[in-house]
């Protein structure tokens, strides 16, 4: 898996139907990363409060992972370098529901390997 290349390679090369898109080390890979996600724990209708936050500038998806009503959780999924917590809990306050718990989760090889091969088919 994609998660061992960074415990025990110095280097990696991704070659998506035989072009050379990247060699580089797997702290360099993951630097590259151009989105990065969020796990949100909410108190709110799920499916309004996913469409609020899927309104948000710089947001890219919106997944309800978890919805036991009236909590849920929703994994969250915004253009690298946006912070969205401000603007979420903004919208919280305006919506009637509220965030429990927010974390950025950490940026994985596959999720770069997605980014670097997408469109090389």
């Amino acid at each position: 898996a994609l998660g061992d290349v960074e415990s025990i390679c110095r280097e990696a090369v991704i070659i998506p139907r035989g072009r050379l898109v990247a060699v580089d080390t797997p702290q360099g890979l993951l630097s590259r990363g151009t989105r990065q996600r969020f796990r949100l724990e909410i108190l709110g209708e799920a499916e309004t409060v996913r469409r609020a936050i899927a309104a948000l500038p710089g947001v890219v998806t919106v997944h309800i992972v978890e919805d036991f009503a009236p909590e849920a959780v929703l994994a969250v999924e915004c253009r690298a370098g946006t912070d969205p917590e401000g603007a979420i809990r903004a919208a919280a306050a305006s919506g009637g529901w509220s965030v429990t718990a927010i974390a950025c989760e950490p940026v994985r090889l596959d999720d770069i390997f997605a980014d670097l091969t997408e469109g090389a088919e």
